[in-house]
């Protein structure tokens, strides 16, 4: 939420060297769905980045990870997470 998408591929590749093949990365984001997002940004000031499914794809298919991440939501569809496998 708070890493823009060049720092966190740098994150996400760190955490891929450091899993045991068959190891699995969950990263949560909060989605552009939520409802919430001009609350949280203007009256709290809490600055975080909202993305799509298709935003953290975008941002998995250039890491070490290409095709083995899933996108899933929670029941509102407020929360993303990104569900990465090491294959080898």
């Amino acid at each position: 939420d708070y890493l823009d998408g060049r720092v966190m591929l740098a994150l996400i590749n760190r955490c891929y060297d450091h899993l045991d093949v068959g190891g699995t990365l969950i990263i949560g984001n909060f989605s552009r769905r939520n409802k919430h997002k001009t609350f949280l940004d203007q009256i709290l000031q809490w600055k975080i980045i909202h993305r799509s499914a298709e935003d953290l794809q975008e941002i998995f298919a250039k890491s070490h990870f290409v095709e083995s991440v899933e996108i899933a939501a929670e029941e509102n569809g407020v929360n993303l997470f990104a569900v990465a496998k090491k294959l080898k």
